[in-house]
């Protein structure tokens, strides 16, 4: 059969399948149907490969300009999307760099972490150690507040029993006051005025006097402690020496119940103490200002003159048999009074710190021999015994020191005109 023959059936219904086909495609484009519709329709006479070929040719010629248009948005579609495309993928790699870093900063935030959880650890079990310290200091410190409490009640108990000592001690004092000699009456506060002048530091060839800072610095604290206003004058001239007196004498004394004088100096000779200018005063001048005449305001009141100087220039020892003591290295004499001087009215008391005639020590180290003595003779007797008796113990102690030290003699002397007993 001729294969160009229009009539073989099979042909016929191949190319009837294929332009069926070819319509339901052209139906879901938007190609110009209608042209190769129109071309489809063609006369049947033709032959198959001639009606194929000729479909095929109105095919291609309707759909190519088609295609050139359609293709060409598409192209610049593609291209935006590749752009796109490489944009986003240019944005997931910095989103994976920023993720890888992130990851990394996270690693390491959480190494920190593991770093704070450990150190956390290890001040939590510092931290429950202190606390055991703590807890074993509050036990000690129970157990010795227990002690404390203990040895608060032993001691309030010693303190109560040292009160009912005292008191027996204060029964028997006033039982012995009051069966004993008229007394002077020292009840108010303060007691009164000490005054105290200490010339340490002498012109010319006059030595200082070393070690009278510290007689002065104890008798403050003495007269201080029995209740006395203490005044103190330094380095003063003869005149400035009586000037003082005067002044203290012309004070209202109706307030006080007794009058402390204390003269510390050089002297001389025919009862005089030194000025710091090698001039002198007389002892009784500056008792005179406190007579009843010139102070009414103390008549009938003690009024104690205490005076640390020399009354001559022995230097006679106890005894040659004992201690080493130099004179000349290890204490120092102040200087001469006269032998006569004495109270010239009643209520007077004049404690000199040595005998007519002898010197008295003032150690550079640790002050006067008699002043050291006598402060701690008051301050330990001054509440059971009276002033008189105090001085006798006085005496004995110095006398006795200067026997121990191998020193020169040195006796005090005291001499008063007192009425009744004085008791501190």
């Amino acid at each position: 059969m001729d294969p160009m023959d229009p009539m073989d059936p099979l042909r016929e219904e191949i190319l009837k399948n294929s332009l069926e086909h070819l319509r339901e495609i052209l139906m879901m484009t938007d190609a110009p149907r209608e042209e190769i519709l129109m071309k489809t329709d063609a006369p049947r006479e033709e032959s198959f490969l001639e009606r194929a070929f000729s479909l095929s040719s109105a095919w291609v010629e309707a759909l190519l300009p088609w295609k050139a248009l359609e293709n060409e948005p598409r192209r610049k579609l593609n291209t935006k999307r590749q752009q796109q495309t490489n944009g986003l993928q240019d944005e997931l790699k910095q989103e994976r760099q920023r993720s890888a870093t992130l990851q990394q900063k996270i690693r390491d935030q959480e190494d920190k972490a593991k770093d704070e959880r450990q150190r956390s650890a290890i001040l939590q079990q510092q931290i429950k150690e202190q606390e055991d310290e703590l807890k074993h200091e509050r036990q000690r410190s129970a157990i010795l507040q227990w002690q404390i409490n203990e040895k608060e009640d032993e001691l309030k108990q010693e303190r109560l029993e040292n009160g009912r000592l005292q008191w027996k001690i204060k029964e028997q004092v006033e039982i012995k006051r009051n069966t004993a000699l008229v007394q002077y009456k020292l009840s108010r506060r303060p007691r009164g005025i000490c005054l105290i002048i200490n010339n340490l530091n002498f012109s010319g060839k006059i030595s200082d006097r070393e070690g009278a800072e510290i007689d002065e610095r104890e008798l403050v604290k003495l007269f201080e402690e029995l209740f006395f206003t203490v005044c103190i004058n330094r380095n003063l001239q003869w005149d400035e020496m009586r000037k003082v007196a005067a002044e203290y004498a012309a004070k209202d004394h109706s307030q006080f119940d007794a009058f402390v004088f204390v003269v510390m100096s050089h002297g001389k000779e025919r009862d005089v103490i030194s000025d710091v200018s090698g001039r002198h005063i007389r002892v009784e001048d500056l008792m005179a200002e406190f007579k009843a005449a010139n102070c009414p305001k103390l008549q009938n009141k003690p009024k104690l003159f205490f005076i640390q100087t020399c009354r001559g220039s022995s230097l006679e020892r106890l005894s040659p048999t004992f201690g080493s003591a130099d004179s000349d290295a290890s204490f120092s004499p102040d200087s001469t009074l006269a032998r006569s001087v004495c109270p010239q009215e009643a209520d007077f008391l004049l404690a000199f710190a040595t005998a007519p005639g002898y010197k008295a020590w003032r150690y550079p180290d640790y002050g006067s021999l008699f002043i050291r003595i006598l402060v701690d003779a008051i301050r330990q007797h001054h509440q059971t015994h009276h002033l008189l008796d105090i001085l006798t113990e006085v005496n004995r102690r110095v006398v006795k020191s200067g026997v121990q030290e191998g020193a020169a003699i040195q006796v005090p002397a005291p001499i008063h005109t007192l009425r009744g007993q004085l008791y501190l």
